[in-house]
């Protein structure tokens, strides 16, 4: 019988939120045999610092180890590709071993080539941390994908930090809907990016009670994994 693949799912930041990814990867697989769904090593750590704070202040060298421990874990257990189910902790990327940078599949780069292709604009929702740290903006797609995206002000933006740390307190997810819903008709907008992986809990909630457009990098990496990837396979050597 053919083995799939196996992704690394890191996550703990917060818990709910990357238990959620891998419920919507097996919800979104394809095959009808479960012996081909994607195997996924889901490697769960609360314990990570808080992200926001610890950027801030100046710790990055503190999450990259935290980070680059968690990874060397799940490579234990024959991992390959990662994905990181927190989008502020992106910004410490850099400072990894360069043979595991290339490993993971980045949420940022996600967002950016889905703004690029949409060619529409979107608000950027994000927790204070990735804006701060210019977790984006620092990115080499930036200049292209910046005309389809739109920042809201800085009270607005620590309304949304504060509801997805409410969601994170499993708390949260109906004012949300009702804030970006706010904040979209402030900026005459239809459309919003959930950059960060407490929203894509949100985009799932609102989707079961009304429409939603949204970009949500984890429900596009989830897209992209949930087909059958079998040893031997093109796809083997990487998520297409």
């Amino acid at each position: 019988m053919n083995t799939p693949a196996t992704v690394a799912v890191i996550g703990g930041m917060g818990p709910l939120a990357s238990a959620e990814f891998v419920n919507t990867v097996y919800e979104r697989a394809t095959t009808d045999r479960e012996q081909e769904m994607p195997r996924l090593v889901l490697w769960s750590d609360p314990s990570f610092p808080d992200r926001t704070t610890a950027l801030l202040d100046g710790r990055s060298d503190v999450l990259a180890g935290h980070l680059e421990h968690a990874i060397a874990q799940c490579d234990a257990m024959g991992a390959g590709q990662v994905v990181i189910c927190c989008v502020t902790v992106h910004a410490v990327l850099p400072l990894l071993p360069t043979h595991l940078k290339s490993r993971i599949m980045s949420l940022v780069d996600v967002v950016l080539e889905a703004a690029i292709e949409s060619e529409r604009p979107h608000l950027l929702l994000t927790s204070l941390g990735t804006r701060r740290m210019r977790v984006f903006e620092s990115h080499p797609l930036w200049p292209e994908a910046s005309r389809w995206l739109r920042w809201p002000d800085e009270e607005d933006h620590e309304r949304v930090h504060d509801v997805i740390y409410a969601i994170k307190r499993q708390d949260g997810l109906p004012q949300a809907v009702v804030l970006i819903r706010s904040l979209l008709r402030k900026h005459g907008l239809t459309s919003f990016v959930a950059g960060c992986t407490e929203l894509h809990m949100v985009q799932k909630y609102w989707r079961r009670h009304s429409p939603v457009d949204c970009i949500d990098p984890l429900q596009i990496v989830a897209d992209r994994i949930a087909a059958p990837i079998v040893v031997g396979s093109p796809r083997e050597a990487g998520v297409q």
